[in-house]
């Protein structure tokens, strides 16, 4: 557990691996679905993120950091991966 600015303890948040994403753009927010999908089956959705759209803005900055900060430690990443 770790603790808050409150003293109070926090339980740390509960993980999910995925590799399956489906967004929704709507004029007053986004929703992102993630799950996990394996050769030959249909996704599970098992989570949806709502947030707004300029928030969005501040993932994809923290999301593109990531990514520079991950290939300049371990090599370039293949772009079409998923896609």
């Amino acid at each position: 557990m770790t603790e808050g600015n409150d003293g109070e303890a926090r339980s740390a948040p509960a993980r999910l691996y995925f590799n399956h994403m489906h967004l929704a753009v709507g004029l007053s927010d986004v929703r992102i679905d993630l799950g996990q999908i394996r050769p030959g089956e249909v996704p599970t959705h098992q989570i949806r993120l709502i947030t707004s759209p300029e928030y969005l803005l501040t993932m994809q900055r923290e999301i593109g950091g990531a990514i520079d900060r991950y290939q300049q430690q371990f090599g370039r990443l293949a772009s079409d991966a998923h896609g």
